[in-house]
């Protein structure tokens, strides 16, 4: 059984545009590559994972990849987090992978432990299929999906994402097993999921951007 992490980054041109009414385009550029390197590194501590994966378009965040010793899965464009999860599982799928979990780049509080109960609910064997899924805080959107075997649905993203994603599993008579953490709950896209995160003072790359750039009282 092989298991892959597969994390899309979008372009940093329009990075986490619903921040930009409290931070300029350089802040949210820093705070997206911060999260990134914090979910990266939490990926490559939790244990059960043979691979972590990013794909993206943008150079930066495939350098940063690459520091922390994840593959990097180059796109020549920017066609959408669903189609860039889509094309990029059907590579890791080629290269023997048995079951994708897939996590945003945006959620800087996720922690091994979380991303480790979440892979143990992963069937043992290859014939029994199933989709582990952890919602965001607002139980809109998706922050975790393990797909066995990785094709078994599909892959959504934006609004709605998890009903969209329960509803095909219910059409398709797939098993779901959805379960609810703090940490992966919490995606940073608007001032207030970043209140949210200033206020949790975890420590994390997210928020000594934050503090090293005395964002906070800007936030708060």
């Amino acid at each position: 059984m092989k298991r892959v992490a597969l994390v899309p980054f979008k372009s940093l041109s329009t990075a986490k545009a619903r921040l930009a009414p409290i931070l300029s385009l350089p802040e949210r550029q820093a705070l997206a590559l911060a999260m990134l390197w914090d979910v990266l590194s939490t990926l490559l501590a939790a244990k059960g994972l043979d691979e972590v994966a990013l794909v993206s378009s943008d150079a930066k965040p495939l350098k940063l990849a690459e520091g922390v010793g994840a593959r990097t899965l180059p796109e020549k464009d920017s066609p959408g987090e669903s189609q860039s999860v889509e094309e990029a599982s059907l590579q890791l799928v080629k290269d023997g992978a048995d079951s994708i979990l897939v996590i945003p780049a945006d959620v800087p509080l996720v922690t091994p432990a979380e991303v480790e109960i979440v892979i143990a609910q992963d069937p043992p064997a290859a014939d029994q299929p199933q989709v582990v899924m952890v919602p965001s805080r607002d139980e809109d959107g998706t922050n975790a999906h393990l797909r066995h075997p990785p094709g078994v649905i599909r892959s959504h993203f934006g609004p709605g994402s998890f009903k969209k994603h329960l509803l095909e599993a219910e059409q398709k008579g797939v098993p779901v097993v959805v379960l609810r953490f703090p940490g992966l709950a919490l995606d940073i896209d608007t001032p207030e999921d970043l209140k949210l995160l200033a206020k949790e003072r975890k420590p994390c790359h997210a928020y000594d951007v934050l503090k090293e750039r005395e964002l906070l009282p800007r936030i708060l």
